[in-house]
């Protein structure tokens, strides 16, 4: 809703299809995050964990979201694309 009133994107709807799909979808995602941080930052505010108490519990987003990819491309295959250097330099 605070994009349409805002009128993001409507420049975008004479552009290719993935472009005006793509734009609000990213700026959509970051309203969610923005509004989530505050969220999870009041919530440990009343928890009485401070501040930085709902960057704790964010953290652990990106943390399980790897150990779930490395399950399901196999033990040690993430740590192996992160740390191990590129033939040529590229990807």
């Amino acid at each position: 809703m605070v994009g349409d009133v805002l009128r993001l994107g409507r420049r975008l709807q004479q552009k290719p299809l993935i472009v005006s799909t793509l734009y609000p979808t990213l700026v959509f995602s970051a309203f969610v995050l923005v509004f989530y941080l505050l969220e999870a930052t009041v919530r440990a505010l009343f928890r009485g964990e401070g501040m930085t108490g709902g960057f704790a519990e964010i953290a652990s987003i990106p943390f399980l979201a790897l150990k779930e990819l490395d399950c399901l491309l196999g033990e040690g295959k993430v740590r192996t694309l992160f740390w191990s250097t590129h033939p040529g330099g590229q990807p």
